[in-house]
């Protein structure tokens, strides 16, 4: 991190809804034997209205890689007057990942074989 936040991805917009459910995921490297850091920042019609940070181990090894908490607002202070966030990691591991892979090839080679 080294002071500087860096953007690894977005969520989809959901507008009208003060308890939005995204489905976008974004995709993270763990590497169990380096801290990192990772943030998560709300928005709402282009304000900011918190965010959350934590490592991405600690979330990985909260009860079921799930986090419920508190945003902390611009004030540094975690309230309920910033809301509250939902956070759920999703750990695939390598061989699983490199099957799913090997099955969206072979997707993709039948959907270019001529009939």
């Amino acid at each position: 991190r080294n002071g500087q936040w860096r953007e690894v991805g977005r969520t989809e917009v959901l507008e009208g809804t003060l308890d939005p459910k995204f489905l976008e995921r974004v995709p993270l490297d763990y590497r169990p034997e380096e801290k990192q850091d990772i943030r998560f920042a709300v928005v709402s019609d282009d304000h900011y209205v918190g965010s959350l940070e934590i490592t991405l181990g600690d979330l990985i090894k909260a009860r079921r890689s799930k986090k419920t908490t508190y945003l902390k607002g611009a004030d540094g202070l975690s309230s309920s007057l910033h809301g509250m966030i939902i956070v759920t990691a999703e750990v695939i591991h390598p061989q699983a990942q490199k099957k799913e892979e090997e099955n969206v090839e072979e997707d993709d080679e039948e959907e270019d074989v001529d009939e």
